[in-house]
């Protein structure tokens, strides 16, 4: 271990602002340059610019490491103060990336700042705002590799799915600078620094808090940390080469010094940037052990902060070296970090592996059990004692979009069916934001964003379907109008990225969008308005909240008897309150009307407000209800 303290004197000039490093390794007879793995800024970044070694050979290219002092740039800053947020079951989480929430050419001329950059985004923010989410989180804002950071101010408006300069960012290759595709200056260090604490500022300053996604499971090449110290900074196989995955190296968190770059970067970000929360991707690949010490060291500089991950069960560590991993089995273990439920995703909507399969919100009966067992964060496909322990979600940033999953699985074409999908994705959001534990909303699943292949030439089928494209078709096997949906958009323009700002606003063209969208707005309104649908024990859940519908042969009711069948498409649950107040929730999925009896004891519930229908939801009681009448 060694270190070197240099001045701006002892290189012969005035100060370091403006000037970057490589380190320069000698091993074994070789040098190399290399990036310092603790660097704090960068130098405008090209994947594609042309590198030459120490010995005069070329090859990938190298980040320089700005000398920067983050703690002297920016504004001074403090943790979020969220009114309502004591737990992390109080949190309503909205996932978003950078660029997309500014880049629709739309908006444009509302902007001050360059769109697609940190300070832009805090421009929009109001929206955010008066939506009421109480986390934002953030897509990879950390360096990533294939990017041309001179070409960041070109919006991409004609349909392409590959080779843009477009990228969600995990592939990372820095865990402790930004990256310059969101700043107004990359070729300014500071710039990115002061723009990020700026907005984070602003985002607080709105009684919301910032969660990072975050990508220590891999890096963008292998190299980045081989450079540094051949066959130990990553997973390593038995016959001593690195592990791989998504053409970088797998993070070895059970190394000593790999495991502590983890773990101070998240320190790094918690304590100079005050942001409240990260977002793990893969966080299966990562033993416990690491994850648990950064959230422990985390905590102590932000005690509100939250953690979740994909807590997919993928580990793959040094070979024939097993450990605990950070997974959902995990969950038994630590109440500290919660998971995705793909099991609530794949039984409301379908999900990887099964999209386009009908499920609940799509035509297909479901076990009403498993159904109500996610509504009450008791997942069968892991065990959760504690409701935060699980993360309540049916759309993210990868994979179809809401609504054209939906599309796909009820195979009806936007173009003549965009009413029955949206009410569908209103049902979704409806129940996810009434379910037990932590609710997490994908940037536009709020008006049914999509990601239609809307290119000229592409209305019917063609021999080179666009990349990364799902193609849909009708009941009867003929293909939607314009029949590619882009399922996974990391390299796709902004036409198809872009968050599309009309369909929150114009009701006169995107009726049943903005009606979506304000629906969301009254379903967040309702959640944060009671602690009915967010108890922070499953002792809590178990004593306050009960399925109405359960499988049963019912009453007549004008003719037809109210039946609940085991597997349906209609669900009831009744939530009550500390306070007493009793929330009941209906969800037809059905195509056709149903009907369900009470008894005595739910009889009750004919007194009751209805403050949420098929059209409108908020904490205001509907005088006549549409979709519901209660007899």
């Amino acid at each position: 271990v060694w270190d070197l303290t240099i001045s701006a004197a002892d290189l012969g000039i005035d100060n370091l602002t403006g000037y970057y490093y490589h380190y320069l390794i000698e091993r074994n007879g070789e040098k190399i340059l290399a990036l310092d793995p603790y660097a704090k800024s960068l130098a405008e970044w090209n994947s594609d610019a042309d590198f030459q070694q120490v010995d005069g050979s070329t090859g990938k290219p190298i980040a320089k490491a700005a000398f920067i002092n983050p703690s002297t740039v920016g504004p001074a800053l403090d943790y979020a103060h969220i009114p309502g947020f004591n737990k992390r079951e109080d949190a309503i989480i909205y996932e978003a990336h950078v660029r997309d929430f500014t880049s629709d050419a739309n908006i444009a001329a509302d902007l001050q700042a360059p769109f697609g950059t940190f300070k832009a985004f805090g421009e929009r923010l109001d929206y955010l705002k008066d939506l009421g989410v109480t986390h934002i989180q953030l897509l990879p804002v950390m360096s990533y590799y294939f990017a041309d950071e001179s070409t960041k101010e070109e919006r991409i408006e004609e349909y392409r799915s590959q080779n843009t300069p477009y990228n969600w960012g995990y592939d990372p290759q820095s865990y402790f600078s930004l990256t310059g595709m969101y700043t107004t200056n990359p070729k300014d260090a500071a710039a990115r620094i002061e723009e990020f604490k700026e907005l984070i500022q602003l985002i607080h300053e709105k009684d919301m808090g910032v969660i990072l996604d975050v990508v220590y499971n891999h890096t963008a090449q292998t190299h980045i940390f081989e450079d540094l110290e051949p066959n130990y900074y990553h997973f390593m196989n038995q016959d001593g080469s690195p592990r791989e995955s998504f053409g970088g190296g797998r993070l070895g968190t059970t190394h000593k010094m790999s495991r502590r770059i983890l773990v101070d970067s998240i320190n790094y970000w918690t304590k100079e940037f005050k942001v409240d929360g990260f977002r793990f991707d893969m966080m299966g690949d990562h033993d416990a052990e690491s994850i648990q010490k950064a959230y422990d060291i985390a905590t102590k500089a932000n005690p509100n902060l939250l953690m979740l991950g994909e807590g997919w069960r993928t580990y793959t560590g040094d070979e024939n070296k097993p450990v605990t991993a950070a997974d959902q089995d995990w969950m038994t273990s630590t109440d500290s970090v919660g998971v995705f439920s793909d099991e609530m995703r794949n039984e409301l909507k379908s999900g990887f592996g099964s999209e386009g399969q009908p499920r609940f919100l799509t035509g297909g009966a479901r076990d009403l059990q498993v159904i109500y067992n996610n509504i009450i964060a008791r997942p069968g496909n892991f065990t959760a004692d504690d409701p935060g322990d699980v993360i309540q979600y049916i759309a993210a940033h990868d994979n179809l979009t809401l609504h054209d999953v939906i599309a796909q699985s009820i195979k009806k074409d936007p173009k003549n069916a965009e009413a029955e999908i949206q009410a569908r994705i209103r049902l979704g959001n409806s129940m996810i934001l009434t379910a037990q534990g932590t609710p997490f909303i994908h940037s536009g699943q709020e008006y049914g964003r999509t990601k239609q292949f809307l290119a000229p030439g592409y209305e019917k089928p063609v021999a080179d379907a666009p990349y990364k494209s799902t193609y849909l078709t009708k009941a009867d096997g003929t293909p939607f109008d314009y029949p590619y949906f882009i399922h996974d958009s990391y390299d796709s323009s902004d036409i198809i990225n872009r968050f599309d700002w009309q369909k929150v606003t114009d009701k006169t063209n995107y009726p049943d969008a903005v009606k979506t969208h304000d629906y969301t707005r009254g379903l967040i309104q309702i959640r944060r308005s009671t602690d009915a649908f967010s108890y922070g024990t499953q002792a809590e859940v178990a004593q306050n909240v009960r399925m109405i519908t359960t499988p049963r042969q019912g009453d007549l009711v004008d003719g037809v008897r109210s039946d609940i069948q085991t597997w349906d498409q209609i669900i009831g649950y009744l939530a009550t309150a500390s306070n007493g107040d009793s929330y009941a929730v209906f969800v037809n999925a059905d195509s056709a009307p149903r009907f369900v009896s009470f008894n005595e004891q739910e009889k009750a519930l004919l007194k009751g407000d209805v403050i949420a229908d098929a059209q409108t939801a908020g904490l205001t009681a509907i005088e006549n209800p549409t979709g519901v009448t209660l007899t």
